[in-house]
């Protein structure tokens, strides 16, 4: 199970690193603003593009409030050139790296014995508040806002 496991973890960085190489083909500089592009935001914004948005703006919209990079930042590494056979590579290697994680997930029910439990949409909100108050105000103040936090009673 432990080769299995180890397999299947190569087989994702594989294919992320294939993916990084098509948008770089496409001078599509997403791995340069998104830490984990087969995180929720980049697999949305990845999916977009394989659809066939081409908008830069409109791709941007899709990233949520967790990015670490400004909007105006995004956007600009979403200007690029795709084409239609970029757009076959990114969903062939898509498909099979987010395969290979619900397997590793899998793997680890299985060696856990338990099953699946949803943690839910605002899990990492619920398991790190402090964090993610800091991340919301940085983020208010790189709009060019002053920012005073308390804590409600």
């Amino acid at each position: 199970m432990t080769r299995t496991r180890k397999q299947l973890r190569g087989e994702i960085v594989q294919h992320t690193q294939r993916i990084q190489r098509v948008l770089e083909d496409a001078n599509v500089k997403l791995d340069s603003v998104i830490t984990d592009i087969l995180g929720v935001s980049g697999r949305r914004i990845l999916r977009a593009i394989i659809e066939g948005q081409n908008d830069p703006e409109k791709l941007a919209g899709l990233g949520d409030g967790r990015l670490h990079c400004s909007r105006r930042e995004l956007v600009e590494s979403l200007r690029g050139q795709v084409t239609r056979h970029h757009r076959f590579l990114l969903g062939q290697h898509l498909q099979v790296a987010v395969g290979a994680s619900i397997l590793t997930a899998a793997y680890y029910m299985l060696r856990d014995g338990t099953s699946y439990h949803d943690l839910g949409h605002d899990y990492f909100v619920r398991h790190n508040e402090t964090a993610v108050a800091l991340r919301l105000t940085q983020r208010l103040k790189d709009l060019g806002y002053e920012v005073d936090i308390r804590k409600a009673a």
